[in-house]
Order: structure tokens, then sequence, then C-alpha cells
């Protein structure tokens, strides 16, 4: 009798330490099964340096970018340049703009391989034509003939007096003046001087001091009086005696100190 007490007691014993066991293996298989997600990569992003450009017809300019990515992301992303209209303005594959005409367009940037991109909306302006009038239109226009224009090494005024090409003072707009503008009488200049034709040429003396001399084509001129058209940049008039330009000028004329 004790011993069958014993071996019932022995079998209680070890089916309560097996249990366990049973429950500790079920919960180290779950464990094991359970995976651990990347945090996913998160997309590059795309900056361009200009947003809005303002552009001349026929101007340039180089558009840049920055690339931000993620320190895990290992792509190497090319960048590829467009415009929504080639007629206004151009872009190559390095971002440099050209503008073509008047008008606007957007210039986008994108990474290859992603739609990921940036723009920047170009506007073109033309150039305004200085519009200056004088006298009738039977008067003499202004032309390079007019002004001799030549590539003579040498320079005279009307008094025969020669003359070498001293400093460039920049490229103006010559147009023409004469006594007309003066109702037919003779024309005093700002110098005290009277205006003689082949001689006289009015400056702003902002820009040429009074009795500078000038070369302009292949002949010396005297600046001797002073224009009208202080809200023109860089304007020189040529006295023409009773008949000049009309409704005529030329431009981006070099002019020289005469030395």
């Amino acid at each position: 009798m004790k011993k069958l007490f014993r071996y019932t007691m022995l079998i209680a014993f070890t089916l309560c330490l097996i249990q366990p066991l049973k429950i500790n293996a079920a919960t180290v298989s779950d464990v094991s099964s359970v995976s651990v997600e990347e945090e996913p990569v998160a997309d590059p992003k795309l900056k361009m340096d200009n947003t809005k450009v303002t552009l001349k017809k026929g101007a340039t300019k180089s558009l840049d970018v920055d690339i931000t990515t993620h320190e895990s992301d290992n792509n190497d992303y090319e960048v590829r340049w467009s415009s929504s209209n080639k007629k206004v303005a151009t872009v190559s594959s390095t971002g440099k703009v050209v503008a073509k005409k008047a008008g606007t367009c957007t210039i986008k940037a994108r990474l290859s391989g992603t739609d990921v991109e940036t723009k920047c909306k170009v506007t073109v302006k033309t150039t305004k034509k200085i519009s200056l009038k004088y006298g009738s239109r039977y008067d003499k226009k202004v032309t390079t003939a007019s002004l001799k224009k030549t590539n003579a090494a040498t320079y005279k005024d009307n008094a025969g007096n020669t003359y070498t090409k001293g400093k460039k003072i920049g490229n103006f707009v010559i147009t023409g003046y004469c006594t007309k503008c003066n109702s037919g009488s003779a024309r005093a200049t700002s110098s005290g001087k009277t205006a003689t034709a082949g001689i006289t040429v009015a400056v702003n003396s902002s820009q040429i001091p009074l009795g500078t001399k000038l070369i302009i084509g292949d002949h010396v001129y005297v600046a001797q009086d002073r224009h009208g058209n202080g809200r023109y940049s860089k304007v020189i008039d040529v006295f023409f005696g009773t008949s000049h330009g009309s409704e005529c000028f030329l431009k981006n004329i070099p002019v020289y100190y005469a030395k």
C-alpha cells in the first residue's frame, strides 16, 4: 500500500514538471516566428535655386538644383530638364536657359526614374526701341555713310588736323539735329559756339564734358552742345546744318576720344 502511494505521488510530480515545459516550448516557438519590418526609405527631394526669372530676349541664365536623399538611398539620380514652350525659352541638359522671344514658360527639372520635380517660371521681355523724332520728313537721314564710317588709321577734323584714337568712351545712339530745331535761325550752343556742320555734336555733359574732341566714324567732332535727351542713356546728336536725321538713328556706334 505504501509502495502504491509512492508511485502515485511520483507520477503526479512528473506530470507537474512536464506541463510547464510544454508551455515554455510553445512560448519560445511563438517568439521565433515574429518578424521585424525595416523603416521605409524616404523619397528624394529636389529644390531649384530660382523659382522666377525674368530675361531679355537673347539673354541666358544657368539654373541649379539641390538633391536631398535618405542616407540609405544609394541611387545615382540624373536631372532631366525641359521647357514648356521652346519658342519662348529653351534649356540645355545642364540647366542653361536661353531666352528666345517675349512670353512666359515653365522650366522643369525632374529626377530620372521618379515623379520628383521642381519648377521655375521664366518671363522673357523684349527691349523697347527708343523713339526719337526730329524735324520734318524731308530732312537728311543719319546714316553710316553720313558719318564716313571707315577703318581709317588716322582721323581728321574740318580744319584738316590729324588725330589718332584715344580711349573708347562707349557705344552710343547717334542722332541728328539742325537749325530747323531752332526756328531756322543760327543755332547757338551750350558752350557759346555757333553750331557748325561737321564740327558740333550735342552730348549729355554728365557723360562727356563740353569741349571734348570725339571720333565718330572716321571724323573728329567737338562736344559743343547739350542735347535734350537726358532720359536716354548714351545719345549723341550730330549737327547737320539745315537738315538732319528724321526718325532715324544709328545704334551701338563706338565713340572714342581724339588725341
